[in-house]
């Protein structure tokens, strides 16, 4: 009866360990991340920053639906960041455990052509980074997905980004998640007792078989 009982003991500590460290890999640290908000009127669209957060002088656009012509990458808006260097689009994260965090999301033009697509920057953690989005013919709307990863220590730091180059189609963005991975996940103190029970529990049950 005993070693029933530690055995279903184990079980539960397997589960809630694997439980944990999921829930605290999945959890995005971005707020609005696929700028569901503030929520547009169906297939329309306005021109002011996304709740949470930050544009330049010049904010882009919130797009819902299929206002311009595509559909967003995920929910049911996106942002349009726009197509010269006055656009920007900021928002700072509290870090709170050390550890490598992948920053990804996904962007999108509201081009035809590669000739036109409007190359925009990403600026994480001191480092800035180049990319170009996807397009596709007739009207955009291919996504391209992008990530980058980051040894990150507690504390707060500021993600930007910002549209690069003067040509009349814009730059979208959808999608935007900072995640820490799996292998940093740290085991929780509780996890941490639970598991010296359990030993706990062994060398009680070692000493009956005596």
């Amino acid at each position: 009866m005993l070693m029933k009982k530690i055995k279903a003991l184990i079980g539960l500590a397997f589960v809630l360990l694997t439980f944990s460290a999921a829930t605290n890999a999945n959890a995005n640290l971005i707020t609005n991340g696929s700028f569901e908000l503030p929520l547009i009127a169906t297939n329309g669209y306005v021109r002011e920053a996304p709740d949470s957060w930050t544009t330049g002088s010049n904010p882009g656009c919130v797009v819902n639906g299929t206002a311009f012509g595509f559909s967003p990458a995920n929910g049911i808006q996106f942002y349009d960041l726009g197509n010269t260097s006055a656009y920007t689009l900021s928002q700072t994260i509290d870090i709170t455990t050390a550890g490598q965090y992948q920053l990804a999301w996904s962007a999108s033009s509201t081009s035809y052509s590669s000739k036109f697509v409007t190359q925009y920057s990403v600026t994480f953690d001191g480092s800035t980074t180049t990319f170009t989005p996807g397009y596709s013919p007739y009207y955009g709307g291919s996504w391209a997905s992008n990530s980058l990863s980051f040894d990150l220590a507690p504390g707060l730091y500021t993600l930007t980004f910002a549209s690069l180059t003067n040509i009349y189609f814009d730059t979208c963005l959808d999608n935007v998640t900072l995640t820490l991975t799996p292998s940093s996940v740290p085991v929780p103190p509780s996890m941490l007792l639970l598991g010296s029970g359990l030993v706990g529990l062994t060398w009680v049950r070692k000493k009956f078989q005596k």
